[in-house]
């Protein structure tokens, strides 16, 4: 085992490298530890560099005897996030998953359920759980790759569900359909990219019905891209403005 404790000046807080000897080998064998002062640090492992705002976080890379390799923040934070990222134009590469292994994976959600609610870019990826009498949702500025899936679990009442860009300079673009339950009747609506900005959905004629899905993904610095199924009753009418 080594452990290596530097002071506030040096580059580290502590690193700390745990062999098996003496050490319960169905446990941790082998751990690499690198606890990071306040303020930014760098670190290494494998000849690599990183540097971050460490705080009081702990990067830890253990391999459990019997069991893959991970990668995890220990904090004594209830959240914790953890960013796996390439450099420039390099690229994250997962290895082949062998017979029988599964790639697990679980969407984040956002829960908008009250009057108003303004999504962020560090929620993109996420399913937009919409509910409430009426909900308008604010898309964040335009960053090219950005993307939300909203599904309606209520329909609204007294007011409308509505996503809007951030800005009447920001368009969306795409087509979005409309179905009656049980109907063959059934309508779609074109998003021009050039003045359309928001998607209105009054639970009747424009959609908005429990269980509505629509997705959208930021193409541009100036549009969004709008597909979905909009589940409707009535005289449809276009939920684009």
């Amino acid at each position: 085992m080594a452990f290596i404790e530097r002071g506030t000046h040096g580059r580290f807080g502590k690193v700390r490298v745990q062999g098996n000897q003496g050490r319960d080998t169905t446990v941790d064998p082998y751990v690499l530890e690198v606890l990071g002062e306040t303020g930014n640090q760098t670190f290494a492992v494998d000849g690599g560099t990183a540097s971050g705002n460490l705080g009081a976080g702990v990067v830890i890379i253990p391999q459990l005897a019997g069991t893959a390799p991970k990668i995890a923040t220990l904090s004594t934070g209830t959240n914790e996030g953890l960013l796996i990222d390439a450099k420039g134009t390099g690229t994250i590469t997962l290895g082949s998953i062998s017979t029988g292994g599964v790639l697990l994976n679980k969407i984040g959600t956002v829960a908008a359920s009250g009057a108003t609610a303004t999504l962020t870019a560090a929620q993109s990826g996420s399913v937009v759980l919409v509910s409430g009498t009426h909900c308008a949702i604010t898309l964040p500025a335009p960053a090219v790759g950005l993307n939300y899936t909203f599904i309606l679990l209520s329909t609204p009442s007294g007011g409308n569900h509505s996503v809007v860009t951030d800005a009447g300079t920001t368009f969306i673009q795409g087509i979005v359909q409309l179905v009656i339950d049980n109907s063959a009747t059934t309508k779609a609506f074109l998003a021009n990219g050039t003045s359309h900005t928001t998607l209105t959905l009054n639970g009747t004629t424009t959609g908005g019905i429990l269980g509505t899905q629509f997705q959208y993904t930021c193409v541009s610095a100036t549009k969004w891209n709008v597909t979905g199924l909009l589940n409707a009753s009535g005289v449809l009418a276009t939920p684009i403005s």
